[in-house]
């Protein structure tokens, strides 16, 4: 079990069956995950517990960060329900390997690029998400990163 919802079920980038390069991913209605709703709770914590069975990710705004995160000695055991879980037919060791962890801003790209004409709030400021990002550099001066920590714990 997990709060998220299913958007796309196929881990496979290249699923014939689902828009290129989707892999498998899950929507959340918690507004504090990222951007501005982050911004407002000055950030928090993401947790990502990897086994052969599942993938589960767990986010937690910084007024809520769990005490044994905190001690660095996490028990993902006691955080309840994942916002979302990866498992099932997808054969998590041979699939999902060989992972980065990558800190970026990427402004259009293959998804937001493609769908920028047909957002009611994007669409109207440019006629496309390289002109805007090109023409209206202010826009970004709040775009950045701050990184506390990055820990990684195995068995």
């Amino acid at each position: 079990m997990f709060t998220g919802s299913i958007s796309t079920t196929n881990c496979f980038v290249n699923a014939p069956s689902q828009s290129n390069n989707a892999g498998c991913s899950i929507n959340t209605t918690y507004t504090q995950t990222y951007g501005a709703g982050f911004d407002d709770i000055t950030g928090g914590v993401y947790a990502t517990e990897w086994t052969s069975h599942a993938i589960s990710i767990w986010f937690f705004p910084r007024n809520a960060i769990p005490g044994d995160i905190r001690n660095r000695r996490p028990k993902p055991q006691s955080w309840g329900e994942p916002v979302s879980q990866f498992q099932g037919a997808c054969d998590l060791d041979s699939q999902i390997k060989d992972q980065q962890i990558v800190f970026d801003n990427t402004f259009c790209g293959d998804w937001a690029g493609n769908v920028w004409t047909s957002d009611a709030l994007c669409g109207p400021q440019a006629a496309t998400c390289n002109d805007f990002v090109a023409n209206n550099p202010n826009a970004f001066t709040g775009a950045y990163w701050t990184i506390n920590s990055l820990r990684v714990y195995q068995d």
